[in-house]
């Protein structure tokens, strides 16, 4: 058992307002800290599910909200006490643009479906010494059709590139097209 299970109800309250919470688990946050002040039991025993502190319990119960809309609703852990990593249904992975040299990043999207049939992306992009990128995960932005995350995917990283005048863009955009002729004629991705 953890300390933090340890803890008056009160000590727990003051053990939440020091962590740094993001806007959307100041809601999680509130709520627990209403049961925590109302001691409604069934409430505090189903938010101490979540984890061993009140960081994890936080960050846990925000995620399997996300998870449980996405179609997974099992609540699992790692060893360290976090969410377990979702395992996609598919997986699609496209390549935009694949440097001869090194000193250009890999362009390059991948669609992942979930088991109640929707679809995310995750970008990741760059030119030179620049770029970023992220994986595929429970807040990505979901869609109805795999054709809807594809063209959200190219509108993304075409933007990237087009904002900082990039020497890629042209190749990015070539890349595209190339994928789908015209921008509404993407049977490719459907």
């Amino acid at each position: 058992m953890s300390y933090y299970m340890n803890l008056n109800n009160q000590e727990k309250i003051a053990d939440i307002l020091d962590n740094h919470l993001i806007g959307s688990e100041r809601r999680i946050a509130y709520l627990y800290i209403m049961a925590l002040r109302k001691n409604e039991r069934a409430a505090i025993i189903d938010f101490e599910s979540y984890g061993v502190d009140s960081h994890h319990i936080i960050s846990n119960y925000h995620a399997h909200e996300a998870q449980k809309k996405i179609g997974y609703p099992v609540l699992a852990f790692n060893e360290c006490g976090w969410n377990l990593n979702l395992v996609w249904i598919n997986s699609w992975t496209t390549v935009l643009y694949h440097p001869k040299k090194k000193r250009y990043a890999n362009n390059y999207f991948e669609v992942v479906e979930t088991p109640n049939g929707m679809f995310g992306y995750s970008c990741h992009y760059g030119e030179g010494d620049c770029g970023g990128g992220w994986s595929p995960h429970e807040f990505c932005d979901f869609f109805s059709t795999k054709k809807e995350a594809n063209e959200k995917a190219c509108e993304f990283i075409l933007n990237w590139h087009k904002e900082r005048k990039s020497s890629l863009t042209e190749i990015i955009n070539e890349a595209i097209r190339s994928l789908c002729p015209t921008p509404k004629q993407l049977e490719l991705f459907a």
